[in-house]
């Protein structure tokens, strides 16, 4: 495919689509989980930029510990460079859900130089942390969408 024009530079050589299957896991040890049957995601990558949707969604989950992360994302985001996160950031809008709490509007973010996103929630005050795996309800959803460099 060439866009505006016919030369090598208009070229679009670099674009796929595909399917994926988030998982939960732990910075200290992913727990065992129960995926529901609707589970996945989907992608288009489109030179360095991949376009992420998604659904993770459990009935069962125990052990792990550390941050909450969705993982298992098919492409590795890209490294920092220049000190800050420019070419490796996400942006997510998703909606959690944790079976005995009130819903919590939370943000999804590209860890560098990794293939999972960190889970960031507001708090019964109102402040964003970070999800710990401890945080997570045994049954839960999570659908979102996120825009990542690669």
């Amino acid at each position: 495919v060439y866009l505006g024009g016919t030369g090598s530079a208009n070229k679009l050589d670099d674009y796929e689509e595909g399917t994926w299957e988030p998982t939960i896991v732990g910075t200290g040890g992913n727990p065992t989980v129960t995926y529901q049957a609707d589970n996945g995601g989907s992608y288009t990558k489109i030179g360095r930029v991949v376009y992420y949707t998604g659904a993770v969604r459990w009935t069962a989950l125990s052990g792990g510990s550390g941050t909450a992360r969705i993982g298992n994302l098919p492409f590795t985001s890209a490294a920092r460079t220049n000190g800050d996160n420019a070419d490796s950031i996400g942006s997510a809008r998703t909606f959690l859900w944790n079976g005995t709490s009130s819903n919590h509007p939370t943000i999804i973010g590209m860890v560098a130089g990794n293939t999972t996103l960190t889970i960031i929630a507001n708090d019964s005050t109102g402040t964003a942390a970070t999800l710990q795996v401890g945080d997570l309800g045994t049954t839960c959803a999570f659908q979102f969408t996120c825009i990542a460099y690669v």
